[in-house]
């Protein structure tokens, strides 16, 4: 491309860029402090002072959803089932039309020739 495209917003960014294998964010994201995910397991982690057997709130929350998946709660049923079986792949069918004009195939074809003049000057 000319000298008032994309090569000059590419020459302005490459002083700019991470040389290659150096991560822009070496730390990675940074953990929520507050969040309910957080909450809710740092909750189920602590023991139940109703469980006679001293377990964490996780088996009797577990236990809980499974007697509700017995008495015929189909919610319930299809939690544990999606979380030991995995959830099932739905297929999407249907059809797709599209309305290509003739600008924008030219415009492909002429930033495809542009690619390829890149390349072989490469």
């Amino acid at each position: 491309m000319s000298e008032n495209g994309k090569t000059v917003k590419q020459k302005n960014l490459k002083p700019h860029l991470f040389p290659p294998g150096v991560s822009g964010n070496p730390k990675g994201r940074p953990p929520k402090l507050i969040c309910l995910t957080s909450i809710f397991k740092e909750l189920l982690t602590q023991i139940n002072p109703n469980d006679p057997l001293g377990r964490q709130r996780l088996y009797s929350f577990a236990e809980s959803a499974l007697a509700q998946a017995e008495n015929g709660k189909e919610g319930f049923f299809r939690e544990i089932y999606d979380r030991i079986e995995g959830k099932v792949k739905q297929s999407i069918e249907g059809d797709i039309n599209l309305n290509i004009t003739g600008d924008m195939l030219a415009k492909a074809f002429r930033e495809t020739q542009d690619e390829g003049e890149k390349s072989l000057k490469s």
